[in-house]
């Protein structure tokens, strides 16, 4: 319920509150009541006056709480993951590389456009070879030399490939090491 709506609550019981006090006081004959008319009507308003101050204060404490907002759950991050599909013949190669790609063993920047450490969520590769072709599907990071991080391996790595002739097909869950030029 909203405040506004708490507070119209309130007032509407604190005016329902004052008739009735005033309505009962004037038409019930209590002994104790004044007789005539003018201090009869002066004790119906006053024991009015008083029950609705008790009840508008009672009530102002109710509709003036703050009620605690839910706490929006946090957004999830967004997933990334780094897809490929690729066909391949003769004597080309197909790789694609979840982490980092340090083909030469330096400790310079990386080429532009090499992936970082921070590794997608997922790598899927839906690749297809022939001939003399390879697929090279790499979860963490290609070559890595000893200043690479350790993180940068994405949780899930998928590979659907087929070869025909003498076509390859090689799958690193983790970090391929490279040797030689």
């Amino acid at each position: 319920m909203t405040r506004a709506v708490r507070w119209l609550v309130v007032a509407l019981a604190t005016a329902a509150t004052f008739g009735v006090c005033v309505w009962v006081v004037r038409a019930v004959s209590w002994g104790w009541l004044p007789q005539g008319e003018g201090p009869r009507l002066d004790t119906a308003l006053t024991f009015g006056a008083v029950t609705a101050a008790a009840v508008l204060a009672a009530g102002g404490w109710w509709a003036s709480r703050e009620l605690p907002q839910p706490v929006p759950a946090p957004a999830p991050a967004p997933q990334r993951v780094r897809k490929q599909q690729a066909t391949t013949s003769g004597k080309a190669q197909v790789t694609l590389v979840g982490g980092s790609r340090n083909l030469a063993p330096s400790t310079g920047p990386q080429p532009p456009g090499t992936p970082t450490a921070d590794a997608p969520a997922r790598v899927d590769q839906d690749a297809e070879a022939s001939d003399d072709s390879s697929v090279l599907l790499v979860g963490g990071h290609l070559g890595p030399t000893p200043d690479t991080p350790a993180d940068g391996i994405p949780t899930e790595v998928e590979q659907r490939a087929k070869a025909s002739g003498q076509g390859r097909i090689v799958i690193a869950g983790g970090d391929q090491h490279v040797e030689g030029p």
